[in-house]
């Protein structure tokens, strides 16, 4: 049975609807294609956005780290030792107990002359451990723990912090990692802090 005979046999209205279908396929593939390369387009671009974007971020990750290694260059290797380790605590609870011992009508308390010995040794300062150090691009990273919890007072704990996340020149970049501070009342009723905390000192060098 040939082609045309087919035709010839077939209703005039499911022809018709045959012929419609088929005169429909052209345009069906032209949406297809135009809805395949709509996606490659869509694809593409959201590529270059993504790009730019990483760029951009690049960019200003690394302006960043540029202006960061700008301020802390020059800092001072020994800041530790200087404005650290040089710091003496509990300055008003020290001068009670020296005008205490001083004082004429004094006819000596152990506790008390043990407590002033406490707080005007080494102690009661900062002792600093270089625990694990890293170096990578110029920067070198070194974790600073205390060798022991030192004993201060509420203006201690600001010049502390002031030394070290304040704005102070010569200051190398440094990061609390860990800061535990527990209140202690004494037997004299002096009520103080024993604090204990780690730091991550970042030094940056000349490339």
């Amino acid at each position: 049975m040939n082609f045309k005979k087919l035709i010839d046999k077939l209703p005039f209205d499911r022809l018709l609807i045959y012929l419609i279908i088929i005169s429909f396929l052209p345009v069906i593939f032209s949406i297809f294609q135009y809805v395949q390369k709509n996606k490659e387009w869509e694809g593409v671009s959201e590529q270059i956005l993504n790009i730019h974007h990483l760029s951009e971020t690049q960019a200003r990750k690394q302006f960043l780290n540029t202006v960061v290694r700008n301020a802390y260059l020059e800092a001072d290797q020994f800041y530790f030792e200087n404005q650290l380790e040089s710091l003496c605590f509990l300055k008003k609870e020290k001068e009670v107990l020296e005008q205490l011992l001083k004082s004429p009508t004094f006819t000596g308390n152990e506790a008390a002359e043990k407590r002033y010995a406490l707080i005007t040794s080494q102690d009661n300062r900062f002792k600093w451990v270089q625990g694990s150090t890293q170096t990578a691009d110029g920067i070198q990273e070194a974790l600073c723990l205390l060798s022991r919890p030192v004993e201060i007072d509420a203006q201690d704990l600001k010049e502390i912090l002031v030394r070290v996340e304040g704005n102070r020149k010569g200051k190398p970049q440094m990061i609390i990692t860990d800061f535990k501070l527990n209140k202690r009342v004494h037997a004299n009723g002096n009520e103080v802090f024993e604090l204990n905390m780690k730091l991550l000192k970042r030094e940056f060098h000349h490339e």
